[in-house]
């Protein structure tokens, strides 16, 4: 004789199967809920980090990415696994924090940023980076050995704007290929070495490398790195473009980013964040707004709706890494665009290099 079924949950019987409808799985909605809740509770995630061998119960709350391997961690063990990635420059290159929830990566860029050449040895490293900086709107060839990277640069070395390099390398030590392609191409280079020793980046810096990252670094850090190198070499030749490594407008295609996220702004909130950029520390006057956002309309009825409109821009800004202090009113004048704290500025003391490099040339002795 067949078994009569029976609650999962508390092991009671079942209501009689109803004429229409699926059968009951549950003798009553309090069996229900209380299955509904041990299910939720089974599929929390728990700590993956260990400490003398014993593994965290905590609930994860944060992801840790190294190299595209994520470890995921409650909120008391993410410094702990955050400094230990740190310290590993011999095996982890790029790690990066995010919370539970958060989009892993910014949605990919339609912007084309800049062509980079990345010479690195380590399969693993390379297959992690290049499509976190194509994400970014960088178009990024990869190569494996320095005489791999000496060969794309003899035959197309103009198809590239920067050259990311590892010192480590199998066939050559780094800095002799930094020599080497010194005397061929002036291209910047950005080192990213485990190599963290002062003299290390002492040494590439007089080499010839524009920049010194030392492994791990973030994404975030490497790409600001890149955009400084890059807008200090291509300045003044796309006028329809401003960049100053964290806000980002082309006026061509009408885009406008921080730190590679796109804004979403109306035509007119475009047209004033173009001009107010153009240069960036030069107050515009509300004539002049109202002459580029409204063309042909008097600026007599139009101040209120400048002030307005400056309103909507500086809310937009303050959800980003820019803020909203970064349109200034100046009292009776206008507005104008102050570039944020990171932001180079032009040099007049004669010091050597800039961003790292600047640090470290010019410290004291």
């Amino acid at each position: 004789m067949e078994e009569e079924p029976t609650c999962p949950v508390c092991g009671g019987p079942l209501p009689a199967m109803p004429e229409t409808g699926r059968p009951r799985k549950f003798c009553s909605d309090r069996c229900r809920t209380r299955a509904h809740r041990s299910r939720e509770r089974s599929q929390v995630h728990h700590c993956q980090f260990e400490v003398f061998g014993r593994a965290c119960d905590r609930a994860v709350e944060f992801v840790v990415t190294a190299d595209g391997q994520e470890l995921k961690v409650c909120a008391v063990c993410r410094e702990l696994a955050w400094t230990f990635l740190n310290q590993q420059r011999a095996s982890v290159t790029t790690v990066a924090m995010r919370r539970i929830g958060d989009a892993p990566d910014p949605p990919p860029s339609s912007v084309r940023r800049g062509r980079a050449l990345y010479i690195e040895d380590d399969d693993r490293v390379r297959g992690a980076l290049i499509p976190a900086l194509e994400r970014r709107g960088y178009l990024v060839k990869g190569v494996a050995s320095g005489r791999e990277g000496m060969s794309h640069l003899e035959t197309a070395g103009r198809d590239f704007d920067v050259i990311l390099l590892d010192l480590g390398l199998p066939d050559m030590d780094g800095m002799q290929l930094l020599r080497r392609l010194r005397l061929i191409s002036d291209i910047p280079v950005i080192i990213l070495s485990a190599r963290g020793e002062q003299r290390d980046q002492l040494l590439g810096l007089t080499s010839g490398a524009d920049d010194y990252l030392v492994k791990p670094f973030s994404i975030d850090e490497l790409v600001v790195r890149m955009r400084t190198v890059l807008r200090r070499t291509s300045r003044g030749q796309d006028p329809q473009v401003f960049d100053d490594g964290l806000l980002y407008v082309d006026s061509a295609l009408k885009i406008a980013q921080v730190a590679s996220v796109t804004l979403k702004l109306t035509e007119s909130e475009f047209q004033l964040l173009d001009l107010l950029v153009r240069p960036a520390g030069a107050t515009k006057s509300v004539t002049a707004i109202v002459s580029a956002v409204w063309p042909g309309e008097s600026p007599g009825n139009r101040a209120g709706r400048v002030a307005v409109l400056v309103a909507r821009l500086r809310q937009k800004l303050a959800m980003t890494d820019l803020g909203p202090d970064a349109i200034v009113s100046a009292r009776g004048v206008g507005y104008f665009y102050r570039p944020s704290d990171g932001t180079a500025q032009p040099d007049t003391t004669g010091r050597v290099g800039y961003s790292h490099a600047e640090r470290i040339l010019n410290q004291d002795p």
